[in-house]
């Protein structure tokens, strides 16, 4: 079962806060939104603006993707449209001396299943298609080349969010891996390698292929994407 999530605004879009809007105000209505129930959010706190905004609308979009997979008449629809972007998704950042918070929201009412949309292609409002599969074996193990090998050790070197799009596209240009792509946007993430990253920015995991039971490549040991719910994740594969 396919699912196009028809975006009519960008999340990616950033609505600044409004200038006369205090730090303490800022805070409150972050508050609040976390304590209802009706919002999906995303926040992360990191030394530059852009790199907040930018993570933390990764998260809202891995909780708009899982809050679509929890929901029957979602999941089961041809096309989920998120609606009215411009007025609930807004980006407010706070100083903590050289860190800044970067929060994003949107209402749970306003995701909503439409099967007779037209999707008009715009640069600002793009399309994400999803796949849902059901494994349950974990996906085979094969043996690693000299190169992949390589590839595993630049990858568990890197320790921040912001390292990842350089290094990742640096390799896929270099040929040593063939794709990679935000966790909500794997068709089976079953056989993608996992980098799982926190709203702080720090990576911290990387899971090799599977389904229930991964290898974590830090630690040797078994793990599982379910251990770090509230994160963001970029699958890749050879």
């Amino acid at each position: 079962m396919k699912y196009l999530f028809c975006v009519l605004c960008s999340l990616l879009t950033v609505f600044p806060c409004i200038a006369q809007t205090s730090n303490a105000e800022t805070k409150a209505q972050i508050n609040k939104i976390k304590k209802s129930s009706s919002y999906l959010y995303g926040e992360a706190t990191l030394a530059s603006t852009e790199d907040a905004i930018k993570l933390a609308n990764e998260i809202l979009k891995e909780e708009i993707d899982t809050w679509i997979q929890e929901k029957k008449k979602l999941r089961e629809s041809n096309n989920v449209v998120v609606k009215n972007i411009s007025k609930i998704s807004q980006q407010m950042t706070l100083p903590r001396g050289n860190m800044y918070r970067a929060f994003v929201y949107v209402k749970k009412s306003d995701i909503i299943p439409s099967d007779n949309v037209t999707v008009i292609s715009s640069e600002n409002a793009p399309s994400y298609s999803h796949t849902e599969i059901s494994v349950d074996k974990a996906a085979p193990k094969s043996e690693l080349t000299s190169t992949q090998e390589a590839v595993l050790k630049t990858i568990l070197q890197l320790t921040e969010f912001n390292q990842l799009k350089d290094c990742l596209t640096s390799l896929k240009r270099e040929g040593k891996i063939r794709d990679y792509e935000k966790y909500s946007s794997l068709a089976q993430p079953a056989s993608y390698y996992l980098i799982v990253y926190n709203r702080q920015g720090a990576i911290e995991a990387v899971l090799a292929p599977g389904t229930d039971t991964r290898t974590n490549l830090k630690t040797k040991g078994s793990d599982s994407i379910d251990n770090y719910k509230g994160r963001g994740a970029i699958g890749f594969k050879f």
